[in-house]
């Protein structure tokens, strides 16, 4: 026996409700809950299941895997929520809740496709460097990322800081974290001043005094994750952090920068510059390295064509002085393509 299709999704909003009232669930993880529910919906509805049983669940679990892309850890959260959710509708008597099949699901032991790479000291420093603390909506995301990087919160957790959440007397902060769970951070002197610096400018937003949130937006709503999210993409972009690719199936990585005197240029204002070394230097081509100017990027990836890569000036007289290619620039492939040594 199996819950019949249509008997099993009509409960979603009661177990919203219960999560929300019982067990104070955050409303960032209702949410995730409630998507990853309709997508589930959907894809019982696309695929005509007229039940959920074990074929429909191992099958859902394919389309994650082989159609979305899904990671191990993304797979097992949305089973996790529809265990969570059979749970409750065996509490609610329905029939043959009983023998839903989540909890026979297996675990994926699979880790996440891309593990985090950490930021170089140099590399924070250009990032914050990066955000122009000379208008409002600056001081605003330079306190958003330096409470991030300070205290170790996450977006979600800033997301919900509101402003008594913040004892500057103790120089505390209280922190709503997952499943509810509060817990106090400390916050140094640097941090102090820097949330004094935002609050101060802070009533310069609209209907800002309507709302405690700690963050808001130029609309006056409390700061969306999403916005923070698409933020620091861009201060990323214009901070010069770095591009990762594949050549021949070896990882390589390049540190991205922008000249702050081209931003104020009309003819320049979308470059950026990209040196870099190769294991052709001083063979092939230029033994001090070569340079390519690239677009700033409208999405979040960028085509690096190394058949633009042209040599310094420097390659071809002593008077002239040119940037040295960083270290981290350093690629341990052979690039063929682009400009030659100069002979």
């Amino acid at each position: 026996m199996a819950v019949a299709a249509e008997d099993f999704f009509v409960h979603i909003d009661k177990f919203m409700d219960y999560r929300k009232v019982v067990y104070e669930t955050s409303g960032q993880t209702l949410k995730s809950n409630r998507t990853d529910l309709k997508l589930f919906r959907e894809f019982i509805e696309n695929q005509s299941y007229p039940t959920i049983d074990g074929p429909a669940v191992m099958d859902f679990q394919y389309y994650l895997k082989k159609d979305r892309g899904n990671t191990g850890g993304s797979i097992n959260r949305k089973i996790f929520t529809l265990r969570s959710y059979s749970h409750f509708l065996i509490l609610q008597d329905v029939k043959d809740a009983h023998d839903l099949p989540f909890y026979d699901v297996l675990k994926v032991r699979q880790g996440y496709r891309n593990r985090p790479n950490a930021l170089t000291i140099d590399q924070v420093k250009r990032l914050f460097e990066g955000i122009d603390r000379n208008t409002c909506l600056g001081i605003r995301n330079y306190a958003v990322y330096a409470l991030m990087y300070q205290t170790g919160l996450r977006v979600g957790e800033v997301h919900t800081l509101d402003i008594p959440s913040i004892d500057f007397e103790n120089q505390t902060l209280e922190v709503i974290g997952k499943g509810n769970k509060r817990r106090i951070l400390h916050l140094t002197d640097e941090m102090v001043q820097i949330l004094i610096e935002w609050l101060a400018v802070r009533n310069r937003f609209y209907k800002s005094n309507e709302t405690d949130a700690l963050f808001v937006s130029k609309k006056g709503n409390r700061l969306a994750i999403r916005t923070m999210e698409d933020n620091i993409k861009k201060i990323v972009r214009n901070s010069g952090i770095y591009a990762r690719f594949n050549i021949m199936d070896t990882l390589c990585k390049l540190t991205v920068y922008q000249n702050v005197d081209f931003k104020n240029s009309a003819e320049y204002d979308n470059t950026l510059f990209v040196p870099f070394n190769d294991n052709t230097n001083g063979l092939y081509t230029y033994g001090g390295g070569r340079y390519m100017d690239i677009e700033i990027p409208i999405t979040d990836s960028m085509q690096l064509d190394f058949n633009e890569a042209y040599n310094p000036y420097c390659a071809y007289s002593s008077r002239w002085s040119c940037p040295l290619v960083p270290f981290e620039n350093d690629l341990n492939v052979s690039i063929f393509a682009g400009e030659k040594q100069y002979k």
